[in-house]
Order: structure tokens, then sequence, then C-alpha cells
């Protein structure tokens, strides 16, 4: 297992900044986990819900 740190942010149809929220946490993923897996499993672990996390999109952010 490794650890992942996931920001989740989640806003409204509208683009504006005052609708959205963000969630940060460490979530833990199995390192045999395809790169192109990494932002559903994530979400996953983070209780989202099957559809929800696979019509995420995700980024890497910088360390």
């Amino acid at each position: 297992m490794i650890p992942v740190f996931c920001v989740v942010e989640q806003s409204d149809t509208s683009l504006e900044y005052d609708n959205r929220e963000e969630h940060a946490e460490f979530v833990l993923v199995r390192k045999d986990v395809l790169f192109s897996q990494l932002v559903e499993t994530a979400l996953l672990a983070l209780g989202y819900s099957h559809s929800s996390a696979a019509q995420a999109q995700g980024k890497l952010g910088e360390s």
C-alpha cells in the first residue's frame, strides 16, 4: 500500500469559486494500481460513489 494525498474540489455546474467545496485527506492505495486508475481508486477509498469516481478528472500537483 502507498499513501496518496488527495485534494478533492467539488463544484456545482457554475464555475464560480464561491460554489466550490474542497476536501483534503490521505488515502492508502494498492501499489499495483495502474496510474490511469489512480483518481478513481482514491475517490472510492474516500467514500465517493462509483459513478462520481468514474466521472472525475485528476491532475498531478507539485510537491
